[in-house]
């Protein structure tokens, strides 16, 4: 979050696509890709069908430009994606060889990529990558290589039971770098509670305590609480201060647990 804040203030034209793992989501096929370009061609739930391909041809459209071959990686890739491009004169006759049209597809998309990638430099910002399907996992592992040469930046984020799943995942991309984020001590969870509380003057103590020594270094859970401790009437928001009405703490059971408190 804060990342994407950070580059919306840069003078450069970023290209962005962001995309989420999600639980309910797992065991499909590519759902990560068919995330990435929901979001960058605007694809909602809700759309029809026939909208939701216009859509999606339209984004190659104007990253490509006109033409047969254009119309071929779109229908391509649609049809990987979910899009149902069955009738498509390009797509019909790979119906029959699931691997070929699987190939072919990815290998139109790491094209496409590298054709956006030429107009301006590229952010793809991936999220809980611990829910993602294999096939969208491997589809992340040739595009990181087809880009390698070009202004493009793959960030994703997941937790380590990915590492669990998948051992080796992009450790042969020579580009590929891994950063371990362990919890926050005492110092910079003090930090972070001073951050999110910057519009009480003299936070008291006893509540900055509470805080730190009840999130445990989690940035999250120290957040989380925050908006409890608003909820229930500890912190009073206003326009310009907030105020602290510590006695309401007496009242409040504080979860143990982050489950607890988003409950």
């Amino acid at each position: 979050y804060e990342f994407e804040n950070w580059v919306d203030l840069q003078p450069i034209n970023v290209q962005f696509y962001r995309g989420r793992g999600r639980l309910e989501t797992q065991q499909q096929a590519y759902g990560l890709l068919r995330d990435l370009f929901a979001f960058r061609c605007g694809i909602f739930d809700d759309d029809t069908a026939e909208a939701a391909r216009e859509k999606f041809v339209g984004i190659f459209r104007s990253e490509l430009g006109e033409g047969q071959a254009v119309e071929m990686k779109a229908h391509l890739i649609g049809h990987l994606l979910g899009y149902d491009f069955g009738d498509s004169p390009y797509v019909r006759p790979l119906l029959g060889d699931p691997r070929q049209l699987r190939d072919q597809a990815l290998m139109s998309l790491n094209e496409y990529f590298r054709a956006a990638a030429r107009r301006n430099p590229l952010l793809i910002m991936l999220e809980d990558l611990h829910w993602v399907d294999d096939g969208s996992l491997d589809a992340i592992a040739l595009l990181a290589s087809a880009l390698e040469e070009y202004p493009a930046l793959i960030l994703g984020a997941a937790r380590p039971v990915l590492y669990e799943r998948r051992p080796n995942w992009l450790t042969g991309n020579a580009t590929y770098r891994r950063r371990k984020l362990g919890l926050l001590n005492e110092t910079a969870s003090g930090q972070l509670v001073s951050e999110i509380l910057q519009k009480i003057e003299g936070v008291p103590d006893r509540l900055c305590a509470l805080i730190i020594a009840t999130a445990e270094g989690n940035p999250f859970y120290a957040e989380e609480l925050v908006k409890m401790f608003i909820d229930e009437g500890v912190i009073i928001k206003g326009d310009d201060t907030w105020s602290v009405r510590m006695e309401r703490l007496a009242d409040i059971n504080v979860p143990p647990t982050l489950t607890g408190i988003l409950q």
